[in-house]
């Protein structure tokens, strides 16, 4: 009973002692609203920039991709002479390795010049068949005009549409940059030029039927277009680069990718996971160490702004907390006291903190932060637009960190406080 009236009156008393000096509590506070807003704040960037990253891997191979060990050996080079033969029979024995609801589907990347009626540009052709590109790249959600490879509508051009592999064979969707760089719109025709397997150059007359916008600027250097035209384009009736896999749940990777090595049609490829990405591998350790060094920012200057009010604070009242030693109140009260007031700030400031850096946060998430040209020179690939990714355990761990430090950062004044003798203290 003694020891909850000793709290009691603790409590009364830092509470009232923090509006003693309203001006002080409140740049205290603040310090410690901005500290947490902003950790939140820039976590909740962090994280959209990793899954702007994971998610231009994913569209770029799947949660999981099956190559030639040679391709995957020069894959910047785009060596489709080294490829995988037999897709058919493949494609069969892979999807009964998979879980059910899995995607698969063949891809073709290959470089090629492309040719409008009066402008000219080199681009990227990434070739898949058309019902895999609405489930694995979800390409119609990107369009901004027309449409995406087979529709199985007309597309008022007069290009029809159907489904299936041989759907729409002589159409394409041009990424916008592409689309600008030629000067086309849809229905028009453009001609796509390209080395085979085999070294020989041929083309092809494609309809424009769509122009995408995927936020990234590479992938709108991009032009898609059926699995079966590029494979006559290139004279690889039944091979393709690679082969690709979406799964409706990430923890199936690690089994599925298991099971894929041990299958006897898939041996001598590589059965390739989209986390080993080297860049992710090399991205991923940078933003972590870029978090907290931004922790570390906010967490110091919280500490030594916090340390120095408080140590204000103390100075100012050394006669009454003399006073209150005179009268019987043991060292550790006053250390407990002090501490109580700060835990105080820290709790109210990490709160305010939490409402202000959730509504920055909302702002990133639904809103984003516009990179446009500066997008462009980054050495990965990053959408025009980054919107954030809040993180439930940010939020805890934002409003820990703003309270524990403001307690952490007190512990010092209060204990030198403290250890001043009452006469002494009734001498300054």
């Amino acid at each position: 009973m003694r020891t909850a009236m000793e709290m009691k009156i603790l409590f009364q008393l830092a509470l009232r002692n923090l509006f003693r000096n309203k001006r002080r509590t409140l740049l205290t506070m603040t310090l410690v609203i901005l500290a947490v807003a902003f950790l939140l704040t820039a976590d909740t960037y962090m994280n959209g920039m990793i899954n702007n990253v994971t998610e231009d891997a994913v569209k770029t191979s799947g949660h999981i991709r099956i190559q030639n060990k040679k391709f995957t050996a020069a894959e910047r080079m785009l060596p489709i002479q080294h490829n995988i033969s037999g897709y058919d029979r493949i494609r069969t024995a892979v999807q009964h390795k998979l879980p059910d609801g899995a995607g698969v589907t063949g891809q073709i990347r290959f470089p090629s010049m492309l040719y409008g009626p009066e402008k000219n540009t080199v681009g990227l052709g990434f070739a898949i068949e058309p019902a895999a590109a609405e489930e694995i790249l979800q390409l119609s959600h990107n369009i901004i005009e027309g449409r995406a490879l087979g529709g199985g509508k007309d597309d008022g051009h007069g290009a029809m549409n159907g489904s299936g592999n041989g759907a729409g064979r002589n159409e394409v969707v041009l990424g916008k940059e592409l689309a600008q760089r030629l000067q086309v719109k849809v229905g028009e025709t453009v001609s796509a030029f390209a080395k085979s397997q085999y070294g020989s150059f041929s083309g092809v007359n494609l309809i424009v039927v769509g122009i995408s916008d995927l936020g990234f600027s590479k992938f709108n250097k991009i032009f898609y277009l059926p699995l079966s035209t590029a494979q006559n384009l290139l004279e690889m009736d039944n091979q393709v680069t690679s082969i690709l896999i979406m799964l409706k749940d990430q923890k199936e990777i690690a089994p599925a990718v298991a099971a894929l090595r041990r299958d006897k049609a898939v041996a001598g490829y590589d059965v390739i996971p989209y986390t080993d990405n080297v860049l992710l591998q090399q991205l991923l350790p940078i933003v972590r160490a870029v978090v907290s060094i931004l922790l570390s920012f906010f967490l110091i200057i919280g500490i030594l702004g916090i340390t120095n009010t408080m140590s204000m604070a103390v100075m100012e009242r050394i006669h009454e907390i003399a006073v209150m030693g005179a009268l019987g109140l043991k060292r550790r009260k006053v250390i407990a006291l002090i501490l109580l007031e700060s835990g105080m700030i820290g709790v109210i400031g990490s709160l305010i903190g939490l409402i202000l850096g959730l509504a920055m946060s909302w702002y990133l998430v639904n809103h984003g932060i516009v990179l446009n040209d500066t997008a462009r020179g980054l050495p990965i690939s990053v959408k025009s637009v980054v919107y954030g990714q809040l993180n439930p355990v940010a939020v805890v761990r934002s409003f820990l960190i703003g309270s524990i430090a403001a307690v952490v950062s007190a512990f010092f004044p209060a204990r030198r406080a403290a250890r001043i003798e009452p006469a002494a203290a009734m001498r300054m």
